[in-house]
Parts: structure tokens; C-alpha cells; sequence
């Protein structure tokens, strides 16, 4: 089956067992149409920002992130309640809300994953070959990861090496315990679409593609159905 970005218009219902994921470009229009999303506290941390493009980035990425969250809640996407666990995952502060959420930013896209009663992750990078020192590789790549890493040929490296470091980034988001798991001890090799650590399970999904990008999401149930979106700016306020 063809992994596809559906451009919508209107907010789809999240059913049981679903798993949204939403690619987002940031620009500058985004930026200016979607301010009315933040708090006052947040507009005021967005000013902050000396440059520009960082200005950008936090708007449009809390903007977006409220104006979905709004969407699936009903609310106003000012009124959602945003908030951070102890290890500095985000997530809704109102008991009894069972909507998990996490995002990523890259470049110049947000990705951002939503599903009822499963802890999600999400992580996006851009390609970039000069981040594939010796030194980092060896800090992400399990023993056997690196085996194979380097049996490849040196166009198939930089693809195997941001796969499996967006895979871990994705299930360390997941399990909300930061870099507490290293990477190198994380072997991913032979996993099919699930990994299970002493930390918990994480299970991993087909993703469409995005050119330049290397993308993952893991939830720790897994999902139904994944679908997977592109908003209209109008669907974020």
C-alpha cells in the first residue's frame, strides 16, 4: 500500500486506535496567522527571540500544535492546557484527557503525531552528512548496527544512520525518559515493526516520505490505522 500526505481542510474525528500524524511547513505566513493561537506568556517568550527564524520556528510550532489540539478537543486552541512532564515531555494537563501527543521540528518542517491512549513519539531530521562524524556514529549505533552500517556502500549510509537514530529518538520520546537510554544500546537490527526494552515496547509504522528528511513515529500500543496529513494554514486556528 502507497504511504501518501493527504492535504485537508477540515479536522478529521481521532477514533480508537487511530494515530494522526501531521506535516507542517513553517514560513513566515504561517508565523502571522496562526499568533492568535499562543498565550500571552508565549507571544511574549516568541519576542524574546533575536533571530528571526527561531522567532518563526516557536510560533509556528506551539501555534500549530494548540490550533490541533484545539481542534481535537474542542477547544480554543488559547484555552488548551499545555504542559511539561518531569523529564520535559509536553503533555495535556487536564486529568481524565486521554490524548497523547509529541512533535518534532527540523528545517523547515514540524511533525506531530496524536493518538487516544497511547504514549507517542516523533522525531524528523534533515539529511545531513557532515552530523555523520565517526564519533557521533559510534555514540548511536548499537555493535550490530554498526556492523551492518559499515558493510553498506557509502550512499546507503547516511540513509541507515538518520533511520535508526530517528527510530530511537522516536521510542526515547515515547517512553518521556530523555537520553536516560543510550543510543548505542538500543539495537534495532532485525526488529520488524516493534521494539521491546526493560523500559517498555515501542512499535513503529510505515511513513510517506518527505525528500531530504528521514522520519519516525513510535507508540506504545500499536495503532488500528495511521493517516497521515497536511493542513491548510485555516485547519491550525
Amino acid at each position: 500500500m502507497s504511504l501518501t500526505w493527504h492535504n485537508i481542510h477540515e479536522l478529521p474525528e481521532l477514533l480508537p486506535g487511530e494515530l494522526h500524524v501531521w506535516l507542517i511547513e513553517i514560513d513566515s505566513t504561517l508565523e502571522e496567522s496562526l499568533l492568535g493561537n499562543l498565550l500571552e506568556t508565549e507571544g511574549e517568550q516568541a519576542r524574546r527571540f533575536k533571530l528571526p527564524q527561531r522567532r518563526t520556528e516557536f510560533i509556528a510550532s506551539r501555534a500549530s500544535l494548540r490550533g490541533l489540539l484545539g481542534g481535537y478537543l474542542h477547544l480554543a486552541p488559547s484555552a488548551v492546557p499545555i504542559e511539561l512532564s518531569k523529564d520535559g515531555k509536553p503533555r495535556l494537563g487536564s486529568p481524565g484527557i486521554d490524548l497523547k501527543f509529541n512533535l518534532s521540528h527540523s528545517g523547515d518542517f514540524l511533525l506531530m503525531a496524536f493518538m487516544n491512549g497511547s504514549e507517542v513519539g516523533a522525531d524528523i531530521e534533515c539529511i545531513n552528512i557532515d552530523a555523520m562524524d565517526d564519533g557521533t556514529v559510534m555514540r548511536s549505533l548499537h555493535r550490530e548496527e554498526l556492523i551492518r552500517f559499515k558493510s553498506l556502500e557509502d550512499k546507503e549510509k547516511s540513509k541507515f544512520f538518520f533511520e535508526r537514530w530517528t527510530m530511537k529518538e522516536a521510542f526515547l520520546k515515547m517512553l518521556g525518559c530523555g537520553f536516560a537510554i543510550d543510543p548505542d544500546a538500543i539495537n534495532l537490527e532485525g526488529i520488524g515493526n516493534a521494539y521491546e526494552h526493560a523500559e517498555g515496547k515501542g512499535y513503529f509504522m510505515g511513513m510517506p516520505s518527505v525528500p531530504g528528511y528521514c522520519l519516525s513515529i513510535a507508540t506504545s500500543a500499536a495503532p488500528l490505522k495511521s493517516l497521515f496529513y497536511t493542513p491548510s494554514s485555516a485547519l491550525l486556528t
